[in-house]
């Protein structure tokens, strides 16, 4: 937010200085009698509310910057300046998702209205790149794995109770040194009665039969065991359910975004074209104040819009990396991006030919 409204109030400012030009130029040229005292007045009345929207954004920044600093934990009226470099180095990473090179625009009043509906998650290069993207949430999520590991215990704690349902067979046998129950002044010199002699030894075998005749305990035990089973199963299917709709909704949401992001780009094109048009036409003494105001307050909105798509985009991005499970945080604080388009999450446009 601190970003954005930095970059608007730069907008507003560029225009107010267009305004004054304009007016300034519009002043002259009534002057000379090549255009209407009305239309000078028109330019004047525009600068005023330039200055004000001018003022306003300074304002805002500042209000902007403040809300900023508490979320910091700092006071005020401390002297904070975001860096200008990162908004540079946004506006670089962004541009390599737009495709520059403007759209063919079809004209005649038969030419049919074919409308090219966007990617969906469910087919083509956006359902592939969704499901790497469920593949990297399902390996990278931490608590989804939690989910994962309790189903496995669930089902090993259902194995041993069933195992508890069988008959148990128990064979084994004691043994003991003879030798060793004679007092100690009836041993035998030089004898190492850690050895075992097969005439001084007693061996007692044991076999226990424990017949699964009286199971109440070991049933109930298996019951809740399968019951347990069923509850981790149904949970698990719950939280991978809801895992792949988040990413999905990521994925649709990045989608909308990045082609958000070419429409404001284009039409931030076409609003510089109209006010340089405009401006040859106001030094030729035939440009229309009305059109000319109006294409300067479109360059600013659209200069605004694609700004915000811009933070948009990257905010999303961002929300991606952490439902997937790959946003890390360093011990200082700052974040360590993946890299999503080596991942194939994220697809660069190709280039459009001219």
């Amino acid at each position: 937010a601190l970003v954005l409204a930095k970059r608007r109030q730069q907008n507003q400012d560029e225009a107010f200085r267009r305004v004054i030009r304009s007016t300034r130029r519009s002043y002259r040229m009534s002057e000379a009698s090549r255009m209407s005292q009305s239309q000078f007045e028109q330019a004047h009345q525009s600068e005023l509310s330039s200055k004000a929207s001018w003022i306003a954004s300074c304002q805002s920044y500042e209000s902007t910057k403040d809300s900023f600093k508490m979320t910091l934990g700092l006071p005020p009226d401390a002297r904070i300046e975001p860096r200008e470099g990162d908004l540079v180095e946004l506006e670089k990473y962004v541009a390599q998702f737009i495709e520059r090179a403007p759209e063919s625009y079809e004209m005649g009043e038969s030419a049919e209205v074919e409308l090219d509906p966007p990617d969906s998650v469910d087919e083509g290069g956006l359902k592939a790149r969704t499901d790497i993207a469920i593949a990297l949430a399902f390996s990278n999520r931490l608590d989804f794995v939690t989910y994962r590991d309790q189903l496995e215990d669930a089902q090993r704690h259902l194995l041993v109770a069933e195992d508890r349902l069988r008959a148990e067979v128990t064979l084994g046998a004691s043994a003991a040194n003879v030798a060793e129950t004679v007092g100690p002044m009836s041993r035998r010199s030089g004898v190492n009665h850690g050895a075992i002699h097969p005439r001084e030894t007693s061996v007692n075998p044991v076999l226990t039969i424990d017949l699964p005749i009286e199971r109440r305990s070991e049933r109930n035990g298996y019951r809740n065991a399968l019951i347990a089973v069923e509850n981790a199963v149904r949970t698990y299917q719950q939280q991978e359910d809801a895992l792949k709709s988040t990413i999905r909704g990521d994925m649709r949401s990045m989608n909308q975004t990045k082609d958000d992001l070419l429409i404001q780009y284009m039409a931030m094109n076409l609003a510089e074209r109209r006010v340089r048009n405009q401006e040859i036409l106001l030094q030729a003494g035939r440009a229309d104040m009305t059109v000319m105001l109006e294409a300067q307050d479109s360059l600013v909105s659209a200069k605004n819009s694609l700004y915000a798509a811009m933070i948009s985009y990257k905010n999303q991005e961002l929300a991606l990396q952490r439902d997937l499970g790959l946003l890390e945080v360093s011990v200082n604080g700052t974040w360590k991006e993946a890299d999503l388009v080596s991942l194939g999450v994220i697809n660069l446009p190709k280039e459009r030919k001219m």
